[in-house]
């Protein structure tokens, strides 16, 4: 007797445990996801506007045989630019038993009014390209663009010993309304021997 007493008094007990397991949360409507986040079935392009002349990184490393003119068509309201490329670099070394000529080795590399990437250089080398750029010479070079030009500048080499480079472009409207950022680069360092190299590249539409 004692033992059915103790089952049902058991079942009583377990049973609304059991039931309140079984019982579901209230179910919630399935979100429309088609209507929260829509499927336009395509990237928006978004518009680009270059009178904020905001610089955007570039290559360093390119050269004539992927150089891809990174300027765009402009028809409306066009500007005739100034555009004033400086640049400088000095080397002198610790140890002069190699002997007196610079051995920093580095290209700098600008868009010119014709569209053409120029590259100047602190060296020569054996594939016929001449040294253009002297030890310790100021450089300051002017010429003529239209709105969508590239303001571009680009360094990478390697520098020797003491070593100090700067160079800088800037584009000013013939109209004296419009005043480019001026895109630079700046570097110096001392060392025994070659730098690790360095490397800059920017570039500005001009609108």
């Amino acid at each position: 007797m004692k033992n059915i007493l103790h089952t049902i008094i058991l079942c009583v007990l377990i049973f609304p445990l059991i039931l309140g397991c079984n019982q579901r949360s209230k179910d919630f409507p399935d979100e429309n996801y088609n209507s929260l986040f829509p499927n336009k079935g395509k990237i928006d392009t978004p518009d680009v506007d270059y009178t904020d002349m905001t610089s955007m990184p570039c290559d360093p490393k390119e050269d004539d045989i992927n150089y891809k003119y990174p300027g765009v068509d402009i028809s409306e309201n066009v500007r005739t630019y100034t555009v004033t490329l400086k640049y400088q670099f000095s080397e002198e070394q610790v140890n002069t038993l190699g002997g007196s000529d610079n051995r920093s080795q580095f290209d700098l590399k600008y868009i010119d009014e014709n569209k053409k990437l120029v590259t100047l250089r602190s060296y020569s080398d054996d594939e016929g390209h001449k040294q253009t750029i002297e030890n310790k010479k100021q450089y300051e070079t002017t010429f003529k663009v239209k709105s969508g030009y590239p303001l571009y500048l680009s360094v990478y080499g390697a520098g020797y010993d003491i070593f100090k480079i700067k160079a800088s472009i800037q584009a000013k409207s013939d109209d004296g309304i419009v005043v480019s950022p001026v895109i630079k680069y700046e570097n110096s360092f001392y060392t025994d021997g070659f730098s690790d190299d360095f490397s800059y590249c920017e570039k500005i539409i001009l609108p």
